[in-house]
């Protein structure tokens, strides 16, 4: 019942739990980044080690003012900055190619080929005709080197749009945080919590494709197929969906578990896509009236707890496993069907 960690006793080596709450804001200086966490209240934790690089996964960034990866932070502290990054040189994106666009109820939604050196995408509409050379000051930015898709709603029903797609590079740092016992160790083996969540931020000037060839659709009133887009987004911001707005921002990892669910279990096939069609319908209103009453944000976060469970479950079980649990759903089902049977049939 007593912590021996400071003696070398068997609690030396504790795990922390993780750090949850990261989030990323641009810093008050050029090339900068501020983040925020909440604070791991343990007794055994020391403080923090904010991780940085350049790449998913990177931790061994190097440059920042403060340090190089990873920083040091005490505990009772649940924010850093990290100011003067450097910047990796500009490319220019390959033009996007093989763009679709397709009506659906309010809105459209566009696919096209990922771009092997983007970083995020531009999707210009407007509802005057426009060229390449000419691009109209609406748009919506996607950032995701893999996005393949994207849903636009909130448009005029039986209102021509125009559409064009560019593919965009910026710099970016991806960041993480974890709670340190005593000196740290190895994250998530010894001394030191897993990694949180990793949060994306781009930073600096921005390079733009030339633009893809400009595309007509008509919004329509009806909630028409989706079809299979690949990796579908939704744009970020007060009117994100449910799960967005519950959990306070888009690259939530609640959010990229359901995003996840919905590409592999509910875009592949025809009910799926009546049920993603009908969400995309009413999800916005449902999102708005969350945003304008921040204190029912817990309990949505709570009521979305069992549909988070079972997209884990289903997405990382192996089959074995689903037809276990789906066995053990049915298999009462089904002994009460033939009980039922076998009393209606006069059989003792």
């Amino acid at each position: 019942f007593f912590d021996m960690g400071a003696y070398g006793g068997p609690d030396s080596d504790t795990i922390p739990f993780g750090i949850s709450g990261l989030k990323s804001t641009s810093g008050a200086t050029a090339n900068s980044v501020a983040l925020n966490w909440n604070l791991n209240m343990s007794y055994q934790v020391s403080g923090y080690h904010v991780y940085y690089g350049t790449a998913t996964g990177n931790r061994s960034g190097s440059g920042a003012a403060e340090g190089n990866s990873p920083l040091t932070i005490p505990q009772g502290v649940n924010s850093a900055i990290l100011s003067n990054l450097p910047l990796a040189p500009l490319i220019t994106p390959a033009a996007v190619t093989n763009v679709t666009v397709i009506p659906q109820y309010a809105g459209f939604m566009a696919s096209w080929t990922p771009v092997a050196s983007a970083t995020g995408y531009k999707v210009y509409y407007s509802t005057t005709a426009f060229t390449a050379a000419s691009l109209p000051t609406t748009f919506q930015r996607f950032d995701g080197a893999k996005i393949s898709g994207i849903y636009v709603y909130g448009l005029t029903i039986g209102v021509t749009y125009y559409v064009a797609v560019t593919a965009i590079t910026q710099p970016g740092y991806f960041l993480t945080v974890t709670a340190v016992n005593s000196a740290g160790g190895a994250p998530g083996v010894s001394k030191e919590s897993n990694y949180a969540p990793e949060q994306i931020h781009y930073l600096g000037p921005i390079q733009e494709s030339t633009p893809s060839s400009v595309a007509t659709v008509v919004p329509t009133s009806s909630i028409g197929g989706i079809g299979n887009l690949g990796s579908l987004s939704g744009p970020p911001g007060p009117g994100c969906f449910i799960a967005t707005a519950a959990y306070g921002y888009y690259s939530a990892p609640q959010v990229q578990v359901l995003r996840d669910f919905r590409d592999r279990y509910l875009l592949t096939n025809a009910p799926g896509r009546a049920f993603v069609a009908w969400y995309y319908r009413y999800g916005p209103d449902g999102a708005e009236l969350i945003n304008s009453h921040p204190w029912c944000k817990p309990l949505v976060r709570l009521l979305i707890l069992p549909l988070l469970g079972g997209a884990l479950f289903m997405l990382h079980s192996s089959l074995m496993a689903k037809c276990f649990v789906l066995g053990g759903f049915l298999l009462p089902g089904i002994i009460f069907v033939l009980r039922k049977k076998t009393v209606q049939g006069g059989l003792p």
